[in-house]
């Protein structure tokens, strides 16, 4: 079990300590914010909204890990790693949870700055790419229960 927390720990490091995936991060919440924002100025088209985001957010997530294994052999790492006494099964199951908190981690970045623009005040301005707020907020209520579907 300890090779496991070991692979996951290791895997978690290459992946947070590339700068790929905090642009990442940086879209996620540029993402979450607009639509966020997009729902408070056109609350008509709001499942609209969160399908868009949704899309572009599995996008994004299915690119930032598919390809860990490549890198893993392009860097030689598998082979370290295959060579010491690992079971194949730990190896995965490591490389897996890493892989899926993650996930969890970006797609959680994207639903917090959807909660923070949801709760700006009603009638703020528009700011760079975001549209003006002219309606109230829609609560955590929605956005928590379709953010899930983010994943």
């Amino acid at each position: 079990m300890s090779h496991f927390w070991t692979i996951m720990k290791l895997e978690l490091k290459l992946t947070w300590l590339n700068w790929v995936t905090w642009l990442m991060v940086l879209v996620m919440l540029i993402i979450g914010a607009l639509c966020a924002s997009s729902n408070r100025s056109e609350p008509w088209s709001t499942w609209a909204h969160l399908g868009d985001t949704g899309f572009f957010i599995s996008l994004i997530l299915a690119f930032s890990t598919g390809n860990q294994i490549h890198r893993d052999s392009v860097q030689r790492l598998d082979g370290i790693i295959l060579s010491t006494p690992v079971a194949t099964p730990v190896y995965v199951c490591g490389k897996y949870l890493a892989g899926l908190v993650s996930l969890l981690l970006l797609a959680g970045s994207g639903l917090l700055s959807a909660l923070v623009v949801d709760q700006l005040p009603t009638g703020t301005h528009a700011f760079l790419i975001f549209p003006s707020l002219f309606y109230p907020p829609l609560g955590p209520n929605p956005i928590s229960l379709a953010g899930p579907g983010w994943c």
